[in-house]
């Protein structure tokens, strides 16, 4: 299994998506361009959650992201 970490909620202001293709092995596979979540972990914190992904049908990736912040996004739309 590939670890190909990136933070979940980076800058949100310019991106609308929560999650998104934007590296070559997400972008180049079996199916381009897509990204699909298949399972989640909360951590002990209680706040960080890790969010399993298949990557253009080829990789399995990991996205971390805070709960608190995902929450104050969904409020405000």
């Amino acid at each position: 299994m590939h670890d190909y970490s990136k933070q979940l909620f980076k800058e949100l202001q310019e991106k609308e998506y929560v999650c998104y293709t934007e590296e070559s092995y997400e972008l180049i596979g079996d199916v381009d361009n897509v990204v699909f979540p298949f399972g989640t972990t909360l951590l002990p914190d209680g706040d960080t959650i890790h969010l399993y992904c298949g990557a253009a049908d080829t990789s399995i990736a990991l996205a971390t992201g805070s709960v608190s912040e995902l929450l104050e996004r969904l409020r405000k739309q």
